[in-house]
């Protein structure tokens, strides 16, 4: 009778010294208490990819979608505050305030577009009859 460690998989597994959680082989830390496991020189693990990390285009990015969309960017940000890591919570607070600035921005241009054409509505206001035409009855 085979038993559920008997598998392919439990060759696939390691315990870690520290806490005893069944990690895979070629992990670096244990998902459960985070020790280092060493797990590079048990089995080859894939190349790393190396990846840039640039906070200044990510400013950047915060600040275009608070100008343009505004709207959106104060939700993005609100998701950015939930996170633990402190460069993305410092994103966030980013985004919403590029967002306001965007928002009082749409504002007053949206009166400074509208302002010239007041005159010409009040005077097509002049034109309306001020009173309602009667309807005629049915007798």
């Amino acid at each position: 009778m085979t038993s559920f460690n008997d598998g392919p998989s439990a060759s696939e597994r390691m315990r870690c010294p520290q806490c005893g959680a069944n990690n895979f082989k070629g992990t670096l830390k244990c998902w459960q208490c985070s020790a280092n496991l060493g797990g590079a020189s048990m089995a080859p693990s894939a190349p790393r990819i190396a990846i840039r990390q640039d906070a200044d285009l990510a400013n950047k990015a915060a600040a275009a979608l608070g100008l343009m969309f505004p709207y959106i960017g104060i939700p993005v940000g609100m998701v950015f505050l939930m996170l633990d890591d402190v460069r993305k919570t410092r994103l966030g607070w980013l985004t919403i305030t590029w967002s306001i600035v965007g928002t009082v921005l749409n504002v007053v241009i949206f009166f400074a577009s509208v302002l010239p054409f007041i005159p010409s509505l009040r005077g097509l206001a002049s034109h309306v009859p001020s009173s309602t035409p009667s309807i005629p009855s049915l007798q």
